[in-house]
């Protein structure tokens, strides 16, 4: 069975992979051609959709940004039914240098079009993230964020931001890294994509590779495929705010929808992800998720789990047994050192203090 199949099967349904030129995908682009800046360093990617009580304040803290480089800023509106996108208008008339609009007559969400087609016409050499109804609260984020990219030639920057409730209620980030961070952080530690500034070619070479596998293209398989090519370094400064509106995907969704929407994303990174401690990380996540899986006792999720079994039971299998004999591997390297070591002194020799080499994980 290949990817796809399974990715089907755990949908129940069939599934398309965009393939084509993001470019054909319906737009009219309102901007001003002879104002607009020439030669951005920074495009920021701005996706929207019935955000009219934010969308101004997302706007605005793009506009503050304190730069010493030109950037622009590309909105993405996917048909809004409120006044998202005349306010959008309003504000390209009054900054022509820097903002463009993307909208067209009819949704264009499936499949991801709108953020396709925004992240097809950034023109800049790094792409920074932010949707409409989040904001950023630092005016020097995109200068303080190239600099650290710069400075350690990296392929990401990611930093901390404040959760926004609907109550008003706020909870900021309260963790604290080095500036340059590994898997090990990375794999425990979630960062909101209102941090994220990336650079564009990484980011198309990731794109280009995991969308193919069919990997849902969000915030954590972003994050992870970026690590996979290139350094992340971390801005130890609060530079956004995310709001929690109740509003979003994962929202309308039941606690089997969502596990089995996760299983979707992790499963194509457990399958192709690059060898060693990241196909490892997802190989976990995706047992964790079959195992939540078979908690579900309601009428649903049993009918569900029925027309599923062989494959989950199959998948958690395969996995399990990698995972043993990775670990039978590791003990078993770990007990010859242990006697290489230890053997010398019952013949008076001196001991090779050796050091077990890199585990090669599969």
């Amino acid at each position: 069975m290949t990817l796809k199949e399974e990715l089907e099967v755990l949908r129940g349904e069939p599934i398309e992979v965009f393939d084509g030129d993001p470019m054909n995908i319906p737009c009219i682009e309102t901007s001003d051609s002879e104002k607009l800046c020439k030669s951005p360093v920074v495009s920021v990617h701005m996706i929207t959709f019935n955000h009219e009580p934010y969308i101004r304040q997302a706007i605005e803290g793009v506009l503050m940004q304190k730069a010493d480089f030109e950037f622009e800023l590309v909105i993405g509106d996917d048909c809004s039914q409120d006044k998202t996108r005349e306010i959008c208008f309003e504000y390209q008339k009054k900054y022509p240098d820097k903002i463009r609009v993307l909208w067209w007559h009819e949704n264009v969400s499936k499949l991801g079009g709108n953020s396709r087609r925004v992240r097809a016409r950034c023109r800049g050499e790094f792409i920074a993230f932010c949707e409409g109804d989040d904001y950023w609260t630092d005016d020097n984020k995109l200068k303080k964020q190239v600099e650290l990219i710069r400075k350690y030639d990296a392929g990401i920057c990611v930093g901390k931001t404040v959760k926004l409730f609907p109550d008003e209620h706020r909870e900021p980030d309260v963790f604290s890294f080095p500036e340059v961070i590994g898997i090990d952080i990375i794999k425990c530690q979630y960062f909101h994509t209102s941090t994220y500034l990336v650079r564009r070619d990484v980011y198309e070479t990731a794109y280009a590779t995991y969308r193919k596998m069919g990997c849902r293209w969000w915030d954590v398989t972003v994050l992870f495929c970026l690590s996979s090519l290139s350094k992340t370094v971390f801005l130890d400064e609060l530079v956004s705010v995310r709001r929690i509106t109740g509003n979003g995907i994962a929202s309308s969704l039941t606690k089997r929808q969502l596990c089995c929407l996760e299983l979707r994303q992790y499963l194509p990174l457990y399958r192709f992800g690059p060898r060693g401690t990241m196909r490892r990380i997802f190989a976990q996540r995706v047992l964790a998720k079959i195992r939540q899986l078979m908690l579900f006792t309601d009428a649903e999720s049993m009918k569900w789990l029925r027309t599923r079994r062989r494959l989950l039971f199959r998948l958690f299998m395969e996995i399990s047994v990698h995972e043993i004999l990775f670990h039978l591997y590791v003990n078993l390297r770990s007990l010859y050192h242990f006697i290489i070591n230890t053997l010398p002194v019952f013949f008076d020799c001196p001991a090779k203090h050796g050091q077990p080499d890199t585990v090669r994980e599969y």
